[in-house]
């Protein structure tokens, strides 16, 4: 059931997403002393409150050890919109998976306003220390308020106090622990922009064109900012590389060889499989239709 605000409360909720369960309470600890922390940093923003949720039965399935942030998002996404929230930080025991690294520690989407966040380095006794609960709690209070920066259009900074450092190690974090006047500001100043998501379930010709119409000036800016015509500009080299891969395919021997030895089935049935796995991909990665039910 879809919970409503107060209007003008940009309510930042926390979520505990623990998949594995294995120390549920100092899980819960480390997230609350984390969310204090916040609560104490966004003082002087009488819009912004954070709310701690939970989730429980997250039945994910790890690979190579860790579990996909994609699959977090998924479930977060769904969980925002039926309760109605702006923004969404999912916390989670377990290790998130890279595409090029061995792990990462957040995963932030400035499309959806949900990032994902792993504990699970952040404590001193995953790197061979002595257990440190309160210094966990600062570096996910530090990478919490790195995420929420993200979500609100913060860019990085040269200065390792400042919690917008572009972080390349769990340790940087300790030294995270501030946000300047100006981005302060800038998040007061961009929080309704920000906070501002509509859905639909039905309607959905109409909703589209009223939102076109509505944020016209909007799309426009951005797609001035974007400069389409850049794409214009590129095309003859895009083109001049894309036909030099055609004519190295086309006559190379290697490329006669293997067309010589497959059958026209066994291409149509290659040629299906590919499409079938690009469609895939596309729907994982776009299909946010789906998650307006919880069917």
């Amino acid at each position: 059931m879809t919970e409503r605000h107060p209007t003008g409360t940009y309510v930042f909720g926390v979520m505990k997403m623990e998949v594995e369960g294995r120390d549920s309470e100092r899980f819960g600890a480390i997230v609350a002393s984390a969310v204090a922390t916040l609560d104490k940093t966004f003082a002087s923003e009488p819009r912004l409150r954070t709310r701690t949720l939970a989730f429980a039965g997250a039945h994910l399935t790890p690979g190579a050890g860790n579990y996909a942030p994609l699959d977090f998002l998924e479930i977060g996404l769904a969980e925002k919109l039926e309760r109605d929230l702006p923004f969404l930080l999912i916390v989670t025991e377990v290790d998130l998976s890279s595409s090029s690294l061995a792990y990462t520690l957040a995963l932030p989407s400035q499309l959806t306003n949900i990032a994902v966040l792993s504990t699970r380095r952040l404590d001193p006794e995953f790197w061979g220390d002595a257990p440190d609960p309160e210094r966990t709690a600062g570096r996910l209070a530090s990478l919490m308020l790195h995420c929420f920066g993200h979500l609100n259009a913060l860019h990085h900074v040269s200065e390792p106090t400042n919690v917008m450092y572009a972080l390349e190690g769990v340790q940087d974090l300790d030294g995270m622990t501030r946000l300047d006047a100006d981005q302060l500001a800038n998040i007061a100043h961009t929080l309704p922009r920000e906070a501002r998501e509509r859905s639909t379930r039905e309607g959905k010709p109409g909703f589209v064109l009223r939102m076109l119409f509505e944020d016209a000036g909007v799309i426009a800016r951005a797609v001035a900012r974007a400069n389409p015509f850049r794409l214009l500009a590129m095309m003859p080299t895009m083109l001049a590389a894309a036909l030099s891969v055609i004519v190295v395919l086309i006559f190379s021997a290697e490329t006669w060889d293997v067309a010589a030895a497959v059958s026209v089935p066994q291409i149509g049935t290659f040629s299906l499989m590919c499409l079938a796995s690009a469609a895939f991909v596309l729907y994982r990665a776009f299909a946010f239709d789906t998650l307006l039910s919880r069917d």
